[in-house]
């Protein structure tokens, strides 16, 4: 079940530049792939500024609604644990659920919405308020209810809008959020749609009575829905497509009478891709760089950690000429353009720290704040930045969507386990003996036969020193060699055989 929807988003029709000066966008999307998996690409202008990927398989997006099992309730964490048909486990806080708390139980079916994307090792968060947003309304399955916006302020536009929906509320037993897009709307577009959510509710119900087994049933995250709620209210010229079967999905979203615009359906007819025919290919690879260049010879360095994202601006190559004073601000405003871009396009969220070089002038830091959130409020996930340090470091929270080109984050390194730092093989050869000495000297018996496991870099080193033959004469007995899996957070183990 999909619902394409649009977003109560206003026409974005201003960018910022290095001047502040307003400039007219145009918006073109592309939709396509990268490294197999479908995509759309956002182009404001011609540059690339934003991806939009279809989840895993196995992963979860805020929005999805679940049919969960409770596998556990952990009253110190105020929290249950719930199996979702998913990798991991979601994580459903008790102020989440609806009802007594008390009542919720192990083995007990409840219908789930996402509130946040899994990370980490973390499993997503989850809420029991499950709704299925519209443009003009949200769509409450379970909750008998009419709410609204509180941009709705007028008493009777509210009157209005509870006597078009209420008839239709009360034969299903479900409610309704009236949001701000609502507000003046035709009374046909309205039930229109009230009445196509309505069913997609429904069908979701009769599907979570139907199947006890714990999956997804609605994907709020498809590329294309994405695409109408997300891009479509900027004001999106062309949807360039590469095949004819992509190309009828979005002739029928394009034909939805929710909709409006002039948006136009582009083919791709050449034997090359999209991505080659519009010059994608080295913006695509620089959002992979750990380092970036900036126009003046300055850089900047960007580091993702389990906790946080820290990025780095740093003077570089930059020869400011002979005032020094601005070299620090040229350097500052390029990277805040940068970062902005890189954000969006790596799809960054949760915590992010900018370590700004040193601005002496409260004006300096004033500028370069006010030219960060000119260029994050083109942003489509909702972003909070605070004011610059005394010490120039910028703090930001950027909101977690699970669909950007994040989840397309290179593979860790088996060797150094992401750090970009890896054990001397001496030292890791000590440990092997040591680690064997120990084992035998935990037992009263001498066994059989020992076996280390160790991962292929420490396998090698291992085999070229001669160590095992050295360790089998000392001790008597035969020690072998095995591959030890790349996902072990050890290098290596030794266990008895």
């Amino acid at each position: 079940m999909e619902a394409l929807w649009a977003s109560q988003m206003g026409p974005l029709t201003s960018n910022m530049t290095d001047s502040s000066s307003p400039t007219r966008l145009n918006h073109k999307v592309l939709l396509t792939s990268l490294e197999g998996v479908a995509c759309a690409l956002l182009l404001e202008n011609g540059v690339l500024k934003e991806i939009l990927l279809r989840k895993a398989e196995d992963d979860s997006s805020p929005g999805d609604i679940h049919a969960g099992m409770v596998k556990d309730v952990v009253p110190g964490l105020k929290a249950a644990f719930v199996e979702l048909g998913l990798q991991r486990t979601g994580f459903l806080p008790l102020k989440e659920t609806r009802g007594p708390q008390k009542k919720l139980k192990a083995g007990q079916r409840i219908l789930l919405r996402v509130l946040r994307s899994a990370g980490g090792d973390k499993g997503p968060r989850m809420s029991q308020e499950v709704a299925i947003p519209g443009m003009s309304l949200v769509l409450y399955p379970e909750g008998n209810r009419i709410d609204f916006s509180k941009k709705i302020v007028d008493k009777k536009e509210r009157e209005r809008l509870e006597e078009i929906v209420a008839p239709l509320l009360r034969e299903s037993g479900m409610g309704v959020l009236l949001r701000t897009a609502a507000s003046g709307i035709e009374k046909e577009r309205l039930l229109q749609e009230l009445e196509y959510l309505r069913d997609v509710g429904k069908d979701l119900i009769d599907e979570f009575k139907r199947d006890v087994t714990p999956r997804r049933l609605y994907s709020a995250a498809t590329v294309l829905s994405l695409v109408q709620r997300e891009w479509l209210p900027l004001g999106v010229s062309e949807i360039w497509v590469e095949d004819a079967a992509r190309a009828e999905e979005v002739e029928r979203m394009l034909m939805s009478p929710w909709n409006s615009g002039n948006t136009q359906l582009k083919k791709n007819v050449e034997s090359r891709s999209l991505k080659r025919i519009f010059g994608l290919q080295k913006p695509l690879d620089r959002m992979r760089y750990r380092q970036l260049w900036l126009p003046s010879g300055g850089t900047i360095v960007i580091d993702e950690t389990e906790a946080m994202t820290v990025i780095d601006v740093n003077s570089g190559k930059f020869s400011g000429g002979k005032k020094k004073e601005s070299l620090p601000m040229k350097i500052n405003l390029e990277a805040a353009k940068v970062i902005a871009e890189q954000v969006r396009l790596r799809g960054i969220v949760g915590i992010i720290v900018v370590d700004f070089i040193d601005m002496e002038e409260a004006e300096e830091k004033a500028q370069v704040q006010r030219v960060m959130e000119g260029y994050m409020t083109l942003d489509s996930a909702r972003t909070r930045i605070l004011p610059i340090s005394g010490i120039g470091l910028m703090q930001m929270t950027r909101q977690r969507t699970g669909r950007g080109a994040g989840q397309m984050a290179p593979i860790r390194c088996s060797s150094c386990r992401g750090t970009g730092k890896r054990d001397r093989f001496a030292g890791i050869l000590e440990s092997v003996a040591d680690e064997v000495w120990g084992v035998l000297r935990s037992v009263s018996t001498p066994p059989a036969e020992l076996r280390v496991q160790a991962r292929d870099d420490i396998m090698r080193a291992i085999e070229g020193s001669g160590l095992l033959n050295s360790l089998e004469e000392k001790a008597g007995l035969p020690i072998g060699l095995e591959k030890r899996g790349e996902d072990s957070e050890r290098p290596f183990n030794v266990r008895i055989l």
